[in-house]
């Protein structure tokens, strides 16, 4: 049996590039992986993992048991601050493994043992920042520091007692927590966090607790047998980078337009899935994440999103 498991809860319909997840998960063979859904999915199912049918209600009903609180969940979303929870709200589930985390499925997974190993994981508690992978130490301790303080989000009540969304689960919750009481935790920036203020795929700049990341003008997200890797150039010279993810939030259903089965590698792009045929080109690149040809688009595209942001700001203050 692995001594890892990755929990993913997801309910309405799955997305067009689920099997691509799938299929990064079935290259990830000594982890095991569990979806709890309302999904009643019909279609391949790696060894490795395992579905779970549960409602939302369900859901619920079974926290608020494991938590001994009656919690607001009405919202799939809100699942997103019980994340720091699953350790015990799952234990049914995941008492025998060493370790547990969580995950999103808007994401493809690359070669996460090698990653685990190269910064020897067993050495921390909580392994990565993230809500779209983190891994916890299973013990009863690890799977209690939720209730410590230091977040900035609240103590636990009062993000689970009310429908609001509070990323507990992300820099300003659970990793506060673990940052004031100076616990094990590994956040070194190991993955591809795509930024959605733009079309083009870039790493965004923000959510990082060890500085910026770099982009380049010309770069293209791929994964390839298991792994997931940045290629860019500079100066006509190809450079390679490897993660353990790409991350692509809030995009909607992606273009897939080939078997799964036949291809074993491909492009990740703001178009969609293209398979990967051989080295990487700069026509590659300029083909399927093209820098804008107005130089100062991006700026625009940066623009929009702040004023939306301090937009939405400004509501919730007025609405208090």
């Amino acid at each position: 049996m692995n001594e890892i498991c990755i929990i993913g809860v997801y309910f309405g319909k799955f997305k067009n590039y689920f099997s691509l997840w799938l299929k990064s998960c079935e290259y990830n063979s000594t982890l095991d992986f569990y979806i709890f859904t309302d999904v009643l999915y019909e279609g391949y199912r790696p060894n490795n993992v395992y579905f779970v049918n549960m409602t939302l209600t369900q859901l619920k009903s079974v926290a608020s048991k494991k938590i001994d609180l009656d919690i607001s969940l009405e919202r799939p979303y809100k699942c997103c601050d019980l994340r720091p929870l699953y350790g015990v709200i799952f234990q049914d589930y995941i008492k025998s493994y060493k370790y547990w985390g969580h995950c999103d499925l808007d994401l493809i997974f690359g070669d996460i043992r090698f990653f685990l190993g190269k910064y020897n994981y067993s050495e921390y508690d909580k392994f990565l920042n993230l809500g779209h992978l983190s891994l916890y130490k299973n013990t009863d301790n690890v799977n209690h520091y939720y209730k410590m303080s230091g977040s900035k989000c609240g103590d636990y009540t009062t993000v689970l007692l009310n429908d609001n969304s509070y990323a507990f689960d992300e820099n300003d919750g659970i990793v506060q927590i673990y940052l004031q009481n100076e616990l094990p935790l590994f956040y070194k920036r190991i993955f591809a966090d795509i930024s959605h203020i733009y079309r083009r795929f870039k790493l965004s700049e923000y959510c990082s607790l060890d500085g910026k990341d770099k982009n380049y003008k010309r770069q293209i997200f791929y994964w390839e047998k298991g792994k997931v890797y940045r290629a860019y150039y500079i100066k006509h010279q190809l450079f390679i980078e490897e993660y353990a993810y790409i991350h692509f939030k809030c995009r909607p259903n992606f273009n897939v337009d080939f078997n799964i089965d036949e291809v074993d590698s491909f492009y990740v792009t703001p178009i969609g899935f293209v398979p990967k045929g051989g080295d990487v080109t700069e026509e590659d690149i300029d083909k399927y994440n093209p820098y804008p040809l107005v130089p100062f688009k991006e700026y625009l595209e940066f623009l929009k999103w702040k004023s939306g942001l301090l937009m939405r700001r400004f509501r919730c203050r007025t609405k208090r």
